[in-house]
């Protein structure tokens, strides 16, 4: 019989005080003597450890931040204890506390998740700016996406960086950005009438149009996105020209048609953009200083091949970059010289073209722009911005079509209205005529009772 079994308590012997006084001193003594927070005895067989555990005498949901760190330190320790035989085990440990989660219920940990700020999802850094570039939305519809977003704990980056993130990326871009003065038209609260006043706006630009197209198409080719169908010429690169203004905003556009989807929001590419409304003196103030570059792209190549500028925008800004009045005008028509009211009778030799107008606008200058002398002079006002051909400027296909529709529409709702009065009248008249035939039988029915009675 060795020493360990000689002076062993029996299995179901009651350790007495004096005993667990003793062994209270010797355990001590050995933990005091070492600076960990485990002690491992010999058994002849697994080792026999013995950890230090401060009994908490606050709750942890009622100690302080630093206590719980604490706690929390001693608990991953412990884990990682009982997970390994190694203490670097990292993958053992985490394996050992999801089984630990996996003892709750998924509402006991949704539950707790929510309760304890656990259930937190934070979109990186710089993904919120790729998302609003991509769908579009201005910072407002972003915060309303944040907020919705917040309500199932998912977070994005505060608008702050992220404007900044924004700036950084811009900062590499040749972006000119000024105040410049715009005309507004604003109502007089004395006479309630509109007048004109001068405010400074915002603007931005690109200052080399020409450059910043060619860089573009570069691109477009390194990433083979250029394509040629049977419209396009091989040795032509087709570039469109367009404008439109809304949202207090007027923008201008360019486009590279060489590609499949050649209309879509991610193939326009903003060149110049202000915050105020497309009259004509606000276009001046924004488009002069593009005229030049705009009437370069007309001999311009790109790789040998032409470079084909084509004007679009809506039926009013075009008429403005044109020089016309307008749809409302004598000669509303961009292609010919025939009258509102008449145009289905305009002849082949009464067609525009930049010469004609700038001659009409020789004109109308000579005679101090009086409107007798524009209405005599085929509703031209003043000088076309750009040099482009009136066969390279688009028609707006859309508003036409709109249009179109709601004329037909506008007939058709009258058409049935008319027959809806006379279904009405019809129904009347029928309704009157069943009443009085109602009336006689009523009268019929009377008198035989009366008869009857009589008899």
């Amino acid at each position: 019989m060795n020493y360990q079994q000689q002076h062993a308590l029996p299995t179901a012997a009651e350790p007495t005080k004096k005993l667990k006084l003793v062994a209270t001193s010797i355990i001590k003594g050995i933990i005091q003597s070492t600076n960990s927070e485990t002690v491992e005895l010999p058994t002849g067989g697994p080792k026999f450890v013995l950890k230090k555990v401060v009994k908490p005498k606050v709750a942890s949901n009622k100690a302080s931040q630093q206590t719980v760190r604490d706690r929390r330190k001693r608990l991953e320790r412990d884990i990682q204890d009982i997970s390994s035989p190694t203490k670097d085990d990292a993958e053992a440990a985490t394996f050992q506390l999801a089984a630990l989660l996996k003892g709750k219920t998924n509402q006991e940990l949704k539950e707790m998740m929510i309760e304890y700020g656990l259930l937190k999802i934070r979109i990186p850094s710089g993904h919120e700016l790729a998302l609003k570039t991509q769908m579009g939305w201005s910072w407002d519809e972003l915060r309303k996406l944040k907020r919705w977003l917040c309500a199932y704990k998912i977070h994005m980056q505060c608008e702050a960086k992220t404007r900044q993130a924004k700036k950084d990326i811009l900062q590499g871009c040749n972006i000119q950005k000024e105040m410049l003065p715009f005309f507004f038209k604003e109502k007089d609260q004395e006479t309630k009438k509109d007048e004109t006043i001068t405010k400074l706006a915002p603007m931005v630009s690109i200052p080399d149009l020409q450059d910043h197209i060619t860089h573009t198409l570069d691109e477009l080719d390194r990433v083979d996105l250029l394509t040629w169908d049977d419209a396009i010429p091989n040795d032509e690169i087709w570039v469109k020209i367009g404008g439109d203004g809304g949202g207090g905003t007027t923008k201008f556009y360019y486009q590279i048609l060489n590609t499949e989807k050649c209309n879509s929001r991610r193939n326009s590419t903003v060149f110049c953009a202000y915050a105020a409304d497309e009259s004509l003196p606000n276009l001046h103030i924004a488009l002069d200083r593009f005229v030049n570059q705009v009437n370069g792209l007309l001999t311009a190549t790109w790789r040998d091949k032409k470079i084909v500028p084509w004007l679009c925008a809506d039926y009013l800004l075009i008429c403005k970059l044109l020089g016309l009045q307008g749809a409302s005008a004598t000669y509303p028509c961009m292609l010919c010289h025939a009258k509102r009211g008449k145009l289905d009778e305009a002849e082949e030799d009464e067609q525009r073209s930049l010469e004609s107008i700038h001659t009409d606008f020789e004109r109308v200058e000579a005679k101090a722009f009086t409107v007798e002398a524009k209405q005599q002079n085929h509703s031209v006002s003043h000088q076309p911005f750009f040099k482009i051909p009136l066969e390279q400027v688009c028609i707006p296909g859309l508003h036409v079509s709109l249009g179109l529709w709601n004329k037909f529409y506008s007939l058709l709702e009258n058409d049935v209205g008319k027959l809806g009065n006379l279904i009405v009248d019809k129904l009347a008249e029928e309704d009157e005529n069943s009443e009085e035939e109602k009336n006689q039988v009523w009268q019929t029915c009377q008198g035989n009772q009366g008869v009857t009675e009589a008899s």
